[in-house]
C-alpha cells in the first residue's frame, strides 16, 4: 500500500525554493576583500605605542570598516573604525598583541568580504 501526502503551502511562494530562510542574508557588495599590507603580519613594533594599518585599494569600495582586537579568542574589539582612505593610525596602544581585519563598503554601504586576519605586537620603546 502506498500513501501519498500532499501539502499545500498557500501564501508561501518563493522565487527560489532552494533558498528557504527565515532570516535572509543582507545584500553584500560584489568586490574583493582588501589586502592588508602594513604592518607586516607578525610585526613587532618597538618605536612607540602607535601603529599605521594599511591595505590596498579595492575597486568599488568608497570606505573601509576596520576592526581591531587584542584577545584572539573573544575578539572583544579595542577599535572599530570607518576609514575614508586605505590607512589610518591607531594611537595610544598598550603593550599587547593586536589582531585586525578590514572590509570594503560600497557607496550604498553594502559590505564586502573581510580580509584575512593580521597580527602585530606593540612592545614600545626599549
Amino acid at each position: 500500500m502506498v500513501v501519498v501526502v500532499a501539502v499545500a503551502m498557500v501564501g508561501c511562494e518563493r522565487e527560489n525554493p532552494s533558498s528557504a530562510s527565515l532570516d535572509p542574508e543582507p545584500p553584500v557588495a560584489s568586490f574583493a576583500a582588501p589586502s592588508p599590507n602594513s604592518p607586516k603580519n607578525g610585526a613587532i613594533i618597538t618605536t612607540g605605542f602607535r601603529a599605521r594599518l594599511g591595505w590596498r585599494v579595492v575597486q568599488g569600495a568608497t570606505k573601509y570598516h576596520v576592526e581591531v582586537w587584542s584577545d584572539e579568542l573573544s575578539r572583544s574589539l579595542t577599535h572599530d573604525r570607518l576609514a575614508d582612505s586605505t590607512s589610518f593610525v591607531l594611537d595610544s596602544l598598550n603593550r599587547a598583541t593586536y589582531y585586525w581585519h578590514v572590509q570594503g563598503l560600497s557607496p550604498a554601504s553594502l559590505t564586502g568580504p573581510w580580509s584575512s586576519v593580521r597580527r602585530f605586537t606593540v612592545l614600545g620603546p626599549q
